[in-house]
């Protein structure tokens, strides 16, 4: 086996064919295992340079490959939708690889094209983050203020107040979002 690495090593021919790359990591192995467990006796000075030399071959030829940058991902010009979307892709199998399937399948379902969409379009008209918080002070300052006038002179509470006073307040969140907006310019 040796004689193969030796003679491989000496005779700088054509690179492997497929079959001698398969075998190669075989021979490898075998290597590292005569080296490691032979006694000092045992170790044939050939042997022990074959070694080193296949392995100051591997390191080098793999540090080639990892220096070498790729070039179907070097990025010209702008980047398409295709690229956006495989780099997407990419990226949420890398992070789903490491959680747990509850967390996977939540992202997957959040992530869905349709859920995404969905969520924007809200996000961008509905669920502004002024009306929310203008909607959530309203709430919470109309609810007090009715909870202790309604102790104060007896009367029961029915629910509807806190769902009231949000819209109201999310309301005022909204035309306060679009006035700023016309008098900024849209951003």
């Amino acid at each position: 086996m040796s004689e193969k690495l030796t003679k491989h090593l000496d005779t700088h021919d054509d690179p492997p064919t497929m079959e001698q790359s398969r075998e190669l990591p075989q021979e490898e192995e075998q290597l590292y295992e005569k080296v490691d467990t032979a006694t000092n006796e045992e170790k044939n000075e050939n042997q022990y340079k074959a070694v080193a030399q296949k392995l100051a071959l591997e390191a080098e030829q793999s540090n080639k490959k990892n220096n070498a940058p790729d070039t179907s991902e070097v990025r010209r010009g702008t980047i398409t939708k295709k690229q956006l979307n495989d780099s997407f892709k990419k990226q949420m199998k890398n992070v789903e690889h490491e959680m747990k399937i509850t967390q996977r399948l939540t992202s997957r379902f959040i992530h869905m094209r349709a859920v995404d969409r969905g969520s924007e379009i809200l996000s961008s008209t509905l669920a502004r983050p002024n009306a929310m918080l203008y909607g959530s002070i309203s709430a919470f300052i109309v609810v007090t203020v009715v909870y202790f006038v309604s102790k104060y002179y007896g009367f029961r509470i029915t629910g509807f107040e806190a769902i009231g006073a949000f819209v109201f307040g999310w309301l005022l969140g909204i035309s306060y979002d679009y006035i700023t907006a016309i008098i900024r310019g849209k951003k």
